[in-house]
């Protein structure tokens, strides 16, 4: 229903020349305005809904405040972009609660002039989605840590390569660190750039092969070095040195030990000895397959027996010095003929100087008559012996020959007498 509200003006030359009101107004103090021209107010108290048309200005000087006890229902909204801004570096507000999204449409940065910037996010995951890139820049100030309670993954949402360009790269874990790739890794590929490494253990485990490439690789442990391998292990190159540094003992301790060589296989020692199979004794060692020569150029002293098993068995020196008392011959049949053959003849043959197992009498061959490979020769004389006693030869002699024919120029001395028989 239609009602007359009161109006009550206090003070001296109020004047109105519009007004339009719903409800009670109260003013107190002087009033001044027109429909063309700005009112003033001393005070002004509104209780109740209130609409104000045109532009606003609240105070003129920093020293004046707006104080809000109400809540704002509705955007707000500068009315000139990219111009003004919330707060200032030496006002600023405190908190900020947001519900939604922060939209930067222009390019600009987060900065915090004091004390770490900390993105919090306390419900869910931390996504920062760079449409371009995400470059996260430490270079003015300290160090860059990434680091989660319960793990740090980079590069797990989809196959993509990651890029990490730094004047050095320093992975420590408490733990297992696994690098792992469906092709292949590649460490300093892209250009010469020192790598190093430096753990308790190091472990490369490869299920193919595990190949090194480098100008000149140096492994130096500070106590051992340790190469184990379920299966062989292949050390190749155009030359192997191991101990070429510095005088180091070298320890080879394997089940077998098989140095295998297109080339000459040289062991040389600047001083002292070489020994093969010193540390334990009842080892056999073998030197060359059964159609490879084995060669020693210096002087050899085998201080055990000495056992050659082959063929032919040739020794070029200018002396043949044994000091052993006898030397038997034909040790490996007691059957057959067997002595001493000298050369005679360029082809090896010569005169031989034999035992005749048939005749059962040592023999004598013509020059060039025996040659050095035969097992068996036919004596053109045999050596004359002399046996004695102090009694004349009377019957058929029996210390060399198998039958008369072959007891031939055999001697016999009578001691007492000193006559000499001759058996023909």
């Amino acid at each position: 229903m239609a009602q007359w509200r009161k109006i009550i003006v206090s003070g001296s030359n109020a004047e109105l020349s519009h007004l339009s009101m719903s409800g009670d107004i109260d003013l107190t103090g002087n009033i001044t305005g027109s429909s063309t021209s700005t009112g003033s107010f001393g005070y002004l108290a509104v209780a109740g809904d209130t609409t104000i048309g045109g532009n606003i200005t609240f105070g003129d000087a920093n020293t004046d405040f707006v104080s809000f006890s109400a809540d704002i229902d509705s955007n707000l909204i500068p009315n000139s972009d990219d111009t003004y801004d919330i707060g200032s570096a030496t006002q600023a507000w405190q908190d900020l609660f947001l519900e939604g999204d922060i939209t930067l449409t222009d390019a600009g940065k987060v900065v915090t002039t004091a004390g770490n910037l900390t993105v919090d996010s306390e419900a869910a995951t931390l996504v920062l989605d760079g449409h371009t890139g995400v470059d996260i820049d430490a270079t003015n100030s300290g160090k860059v840590a990434i680091d989660g309670a319960g793990g740090i993954d980079i590069g797990v949402a989809a196959d993509v390569a990651i890029d990490v360009d730094a004047s050095t790269l320093d992975i420590d874990a408490s733990g297992a660190l696994t690098i792992d790739s469906a092709t292949s890794i590649s460490i300093g590929a892209a250009a010469d750039k020192p790598i190093d490494i430096d753990a308790t253990t190091f472990d490369v485990d490869a299920s193919a092969g595990l190949t090194m490439t480098s100008t000149t690789m140096a492994f130096d442990p500070s106590s051992t070095f340790d190469i184990d391998a379920a299966g062989a292990v292949t050390i190749d190159g155009s030359a192997i040195t191991i101990g070429g540094d510095s005088d180091v003992a070298v320890d080879i301790d394997s089940s077998t030990l098989d140095i295998d060589a297109s080339g000459a296989v040289t062991i040389d020692a600047s001083g002292g000895s070489i020994s093969l199979g010193t540390n334990s004794s009842g080892r056999a060692i073998n030197i060359g397959h059964t159609t490879s020569e084995v060669t020693v150029n210096d002087n050899l002293t085998v201080t055990g027996d000495l056992d050659v098993n082959g063929t032919l068995t040739t020794i070029d020196t200018t002396n043949l010095r044994v000091a052993d008392r006898f030397i038997q011959v034909a040790s490996g049949s007691t059957t057959g003929d067997g002595g001493m053959v000298v050369t005679t003849a360029a082809n090896g043959s010569g005169s031989a100087l034999f035992w005749d197992d048939s005749a059962t009498r040592w023999g004598l061959t013509g020059a060039d008559e025996t040659g050095d490979s035969q097992v068996s020769a036919d004596p053109r004389q045999f050596i004359v012996s002399v046996s004695g006693s102090a009694v004349d030869a009377s019957s058929n002699p029996s210390d060399f020959g198998g039958a008369a024919a072959n007891r031939i120029g055999m001697m016999h001395v009578n001691t007492a007498t000193g006559d000499i028989f001759i058996f023909s």
